[in-house]
């Protein structure tokens, strides 16, 4: 059977402060004036009954039980009623409980009682303090790394614009990412540059009495301008055919003269 109302019993015997109640049962005094009241042994109620009934006043008493109200407190005449131990009693609080105003339920309002909580946290304490530990050095952490990364970024991109400044010191822009994809979607120049450029050097090998120096690459045409030294003419026609032989047609400007013990002259070199 569920509780569904729960109240002190003194203030359930139908008391009032017009009309207090006394009720006595089995060595046990249960009192109330309306908004105040007391449920104790005899030998409690004795100390405790004067007071009671001098703040009763006039008012009439109705006492249960009234045999049982024999002691020095008792002098006042009292409406005197039969009380037939536990039946009688259950039948006064039953119709108290029935009665408008009912008794102020101990179950309800502000005297609800309250879910109890078997959730136990402190055993979990210690490891909450080592997650929220962890957590934060992770986001401490984190933010270090970026704080290193964005200064390595930041050295990079210097590096990178005073290379490129070095490098293309008419390029007035501050987009160098964009100036190097320009020129890198020039891929034909680029390639032809490169490429001849390692010819040249391959051209070299096996060719000690030659030597090439104020080397021009015109863009437009692809091709290379540089001068040319030897011991014999012989030797420049020797380097020219080795040319021809990695595809390179190497043509001379103006023929080559005689400097002293060497063999100098202008070549363009192109690819074919």
């Amino acid at each position: 059977v569920a509780v569904s109302e729960m109240c002190a019993d003194y203030a359930a015997i139908g008391a009032s402060a017009a009309t207090p109640v006394l009720v006595s049962d089995r060595g046990r005094i249960i009192a109330s004036r309306g908004g105040a009241g007391f449920a104790a042994e005899t030998d409690l109620a004795d100390l405790m009954a004067p007071a009671f009934l001098a703040a009763v006043g006039e008012a009439p008493i109705i006492a249960y039980g009234a045999d049982a109200f024999g002691a020095p407190w008792n002098s006042r005449p009292l409406d005197s009623r039969k009380l037939a131990h536990e039946a009688d009693l259950i039948a006064i609080h039953g119709a108290a409980l029935s009665s408008k105003p009912a008794p102020t339920n101990l179950l309800q309002g502000a005297y609800r009682r309250r879910t109890a909580r078997n959730f136990r946290f402190g055993v979990y304490r210690r490891p909450a303090i080592l997650a929220a530990s962890l957590a934060a050095l992770t986001v401490f952490s984190a933010a270090a790394a970026g704080i290193k990364d964005a200064r390595v970024a930041s050295i990079y991109t210097q590096s990178a614009n005073a290379m490129h400044k070095a490098a293309f010191p008419a390029f007035a822009g501050d987009d160098i990412r964009g100036h190097a994809r320009q020129m890198l979607a020039e891929g034909v120049k680029a390639a032809s540059f490169l490429e001849m450029s390692a010819q040249l050097a391959a051209g070299l090998e096996g060719h000690d009495g030659i030597a090439i120096d104020r080397i021009r690459f015109d863009a437009a045409r692809g091709q290379f301008m540089f001068s040319i030294r030897s011991n014999s003419d012989a030797g420049i026609e020797a380097f020219r055919t080795a040319l021809e032989a990695q595809g390179i047609i190497a043509s001379d400007n103006g023929g080559y003269r005689r400097s002293g013990d060497a063999w100098i002259g202008e070549m363009t070199a192109r690819p074919k």
